[in-house]
Protein backbone atom coordinates (compact mmCIF):
# COMPACT_ATOMS: atom_id res chain seq x y z
CA UNK A 1 0.00 0.00 0.00
CA UNK A 2 1.41 3.88 -1.13
CA UNK A 3 1.47 5.77 1.64
CA UNK A 4 2.61 8.55 -0.46
CA UNK A 5 0.69 12.15 -0.11
CA UNK A 6 0.14 13.61 -3.58
CA UNK A 7 -0.43 17.62 -3.08
CA UNK A 8 -1.72 19.79 -5.35
CA UNK A 9 0.56 22.69 -6.11
CA UNK A 10 -2.21 24.79 -6.68
CA UNK A 11 -3.97 23.87 -3.68
CA UNK A 12 -0.84 24.59 -1.55
CA UNK A 13 -0.49 28.27 -3.55
CA UNK A 14 -4.65 28.89 -2.15
CA UNK A 15 -3.88 27.35 1.29
CA UNK A 16 -0.83 29.80 2.17
CA UNK A 17 -3.58 32.50 0.28
CA UNK A 18 -0.72 33.84 -2.07
CA UNK A 19 -0.76 35.06 -5.77
CA UNK A 20 3.08 34.33 -5.95
CA UNK A 21 5.21 37.79 -6.45
CA UNK A 22 7.09 35.14 -8.90
CA UNK A 23 4.31 35.72 -11.53
CA UNK A 24 5.67 36.74 -14.62
CA UNK A 25 9.13 36.69 -14.26
CA UNK A 26 12.12 35.22 -15.01
CA UNK A 27 13.46 32.72 -12.33
CA UNK A 28 16.53 30.41 -12.25
CA UNK A 29 16.36 27.78 -9.57
CA UNK A 30 19.91 26.55 -8.65
CA UNK A 31 20.47 22.88 -7.16
CA UNK A 32 18.57 19.77 -6.71
CA UNK A 33 17.56 17.74 -8.97
CA UNK A 34 15.77 19.31 -12.33
CA UNK A 35 13.00 16.81 -13.37
CA UNK A 36 10.80 17.81 -16.57
CA UNK A 37 7.33 17.05 -14.96
CA UNK A 38 8.47 19.40 -11.90
CA UNK A 39 9.96 21.78 -13.97
CA UNK A 40 6.45 22.25 -16.19
CA UNK A 41 4.94 22.42 -12.20
CA UNK A 42 6.73 24.92 -11.10
CA UNK A 43 6.70 27.05 -14.15
CA UNK A 44 3.07 26.60 -14.57
CA UNK A 45 1.83 26.92 -11.33
CA UNK A 46 3.89 30.11 -10.57
CA UNK A 47 3.05 31.47 -13.87
CA UNK A 48 6.57 32.56 -14.60
CA UNK A 49 7.41 34.18 -18.41
CA UNK A 50 11.15 31.86 -18.40
CA UNK A 51 12.17 29.42 -15.97
CA UNK A 52 15.51 27.53 -16.04
CA UNK A 53 16.85 25.16 -13.39
CA UNK A 54 20.40 24.51 -13.15
CA UNK A 55 21.96 21.28 -11.46
CA UNK A 56 24.73 21.71 -9.46
CA UNK A 57 27.35 19.50 -8.85
CA UNK A 58 30.74 19.38 -7.26
CA UNK A 59 32.44 20.43 -10.14
CA UNK A 60 30.46 23.23 -10.98
CA UNK A 61 31.74 27.15 -10.54
CA UNK A 62 30.85 30.48 -9.33
CA UNK A 63 32.18 31.73 -12.29
CA UNK A 64 29.57 29.35 -14.78
CA UNK A 65 26.92 30.44 -12.70
CA UNK A 66 27.94 33.79 -12.59
CA UNK A 67 27.70 33.82 -16.56
CA UNK A 68 24.60 32.47 -16.27
CA UNK A 69 23.06 35.03 -14.18
CA UNK A 70 24.09 37.79 -16.00
CA UNK A 71 23.61 36.48 -19.53
CA UNK A 72 20.05 35.43 -19.37
CA UNK A 73 18.49 38.41 -17.52
CA UNK A 74 16.86 36.86 -15.43
CA UNK A 75 14.76 39.20 -12.57
CA UNK A 76 14.95 36.26 -9.36
CA UNK A 77 17.21 33.64 -8.97
CA UNK A 78 16.34 31.06 -6.38
CA UNK A 79 19.28 28.68 -4.34
CA UNK A 80 17.67 25.43 -3.22
CA UNK A 81 20.21 25.65 0.23
CA UNK A 82 19.75 21.93 0.73
CA UNK A 83 21.52 20.53 -2.81
CA UNK A 84 23.75 23.64 -2.41
CA UNK A 85 27.50 22.51 -2.97
CA UNK A 86 28.91 25.27 -1.56
CA UNK A 87 28.14 29.39 -0.36
CA UNK A 88 26.15 31.39 -2.28
CA UNK A 89 27.17 34.70 -0.69
CA UNK A 90 29.11 35.90 -3.98
CA UNK A 91 26.19 35.35 -6.07
CA UNK A 92 23.72 37.11 -3.52
CA UNK A 93 25.97 40.28 -3.92
CA UNK A 94 26.11 39.67 -7.60
CA UNK A 95 22.63 39.71 -8.00
CA UNK A 96 22.18 42.75 -5.48
CA UNK A 97 24.35 44.40 -7.79
CA UNK A 98 22.68 43.96 -11.00
CA UNK A 99 18.80 44.25 -8.90
CA UNK A 100 18.21 40.87 -9.87
CA UNK A 101 15.79 39.32 -6.47
CA UNK A 102 17.78 36.31 -4.59
CA UNK A 103 15.95 33.91 -2.99
CA UNK A 104 17.26 31.16 -0.38
CA UNK A 105 14.87 28.43 -0.41
CA UNK A 106 15.41 26.25 2.95
CA UNK A 107 13.62 23.02 1.54
CA UNK A 108 10.86 21.64 -0.92
CA UNK A 109 10.87 22.72 -4.52
CA UNK A 110 7.29 22.44 -5.11
CA UNK A 111 5.50 25.98 -6.04
CA UNK A 112 3.74 26.66 -2.89
CA UNK A 113 6.86 26.57 -0.79
CA UNK A 114 8.89 28.47 -3.58
CA UNK A 115 5.99 30.91 -4.07
CA UNK A 116 5.89 30.93 0.33
CA UNK A 117 9.33 31.80 0.71
CA UNK A 118 9.62 34.20 -2.46
CA UNK A 119 6.94 36.16 -1.07
CA UNK A 120 8.56 36.06 2.45
CA UNK A 121 12.17 37.39 1.68
CA UNK A 122 11.75 39.81 -1.93
CA UNK A 123 7.64 40.47 -1.58
CA UNK A 124 8.39 44.02 -0.88
CA UNK A 125 11.17 43.67 -3.83
CA UNK A 126 8.80 42.57 -6.77
CA UNK A 127 5.74 43.95 -7.77
CA UNK A 128 3.43 40.87 -9.11
CA UNK A 129 2.99 41.34 -12.82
Amino acid sequence: MNHTRHTDPQQTLTAFGLRSVLHGQRVLLIGGDPRPGQQRAIASELKLTHFRWMETRRTTSINRLRKIVASEQFDVVIVALRWARYSFSELSHMCRQHGIAFVRLPGGMNPGQIAFQANEQIGRQLVPA
